[in-house]
């Protein structure tokens, strides 16, 4: 009876570490939920101007001065 008893506490013991360890399910929707981050991020990074686009706008930008001059 004793040992009957001390098999049971391990199982339940046992059964009680497995529910509360993380599931198929959970791994799932982490995955998914940093899968959707990434993805977001990627889509700022696509819309972010690169240092060559911002260089060769300044190269394009008129000075105020050249501007006055050419206003008069």
């Amino acid at each position: 009876m004793e040992e009957l008893d001390s098999t049971r506490k391990i199982i339940d013991r046992i059964s009680q570490e497995l529910e509360g360890k993380t599931g198929f399910k959970d791994l799932e929707n982490h995955a998914a939920h940093t899968k959707g981050c990434i993805e977001d991020l990627t889509k700022e990074l696509m819309l972010k101007a690169s240092i060559k686009d911002l260089c060769s706008l300044l190269d394009q930008k008129v000075n105020v001065t050249d501007m006055n001059e050419t206003l008069r």
